[in-house]
């Protein structure tokens, strides 16, 4: 993995861009993104969770490809802390 993109999927089929990040950690507001490129794994979290948080969240990783193979990882994970996110959906892409 290279890089991975978050989103968040519109109640009208439409997509939000959440985060871009290669390695590291992002936050904005609540929402705070970490990517560990060597690890292969990319986590959202999203602290003190509201009502209007709920909704479907996708992740898309960038493979890492050579002239003989090609890796996908689909290591993702979204996580909330408070008793109001009543559903995670989570769909790994590239």
């Amino acid at each position: 993995m290279t890089s991975v993109q978050w989103f968040r999927e519109n109640p009208g089929g439409g997509l939000i861009n959440l985060f871009y990040l290669a390695s590291g950690t992002k936050q904005e507001g609540r929402l705070k993104a970490t990517a560990d490129a060597k690890e292969r794994y990319s986590t959202l979290h999203i602290s003190t969770s509201q009502l209007e948080d709920s909704g479907t969240y996708l992740c898309a990783a960038e493979a890492q490809c050579s002239q003989v193979t090609c890796s996908l990882s689909a290591n993702c994970s979204c996580t909330c802390n408070h008793s109001l996110c009543l559903r995670e959906d989570l769909h790994g892409s590239i």
